[in-house]
């Protein structure tokens, strides 16, 4: 048996492993993508989710499209929110 082989009965888990991985990195993101909008909102801008992973930030009837959350941040830290 090769080192890159099971032993009869052992499971293949590093499919498992890398699943967990990818949504340990999705929740990391959604967690920072929410807090990003939440400090938006103590600034009184209110963030849109568009369908196409887009965003739209608006306050006093002004309306600023983001295309990407790194838009996004970039707006955010333009209007003094801090990334710390």
């Amino acid at each position: 048996m090769s080192g890159h082989e099971k032993a009869a009965g052992m499971l293949d888990t590093s499919g498992a492993a890398q699943e967990t991985n990818q949504h340990a990195d999705s929740s990391h993101f959604r967690q920072h993508e929410a807090t990003t909008i939440a400090q938006l909102a103590m600034k009184g801008q209110v963030v849109t989710r568009g369908s196409n992973n887009d965003f739209f930030v608006g306050k006093w009837g002004l309306i600023r499209h983001c295309p990407s959350y790194a838009d996004l941040v970039a707006f955010a830290l333009m209007v003094g929110v801090n990334h710390g």
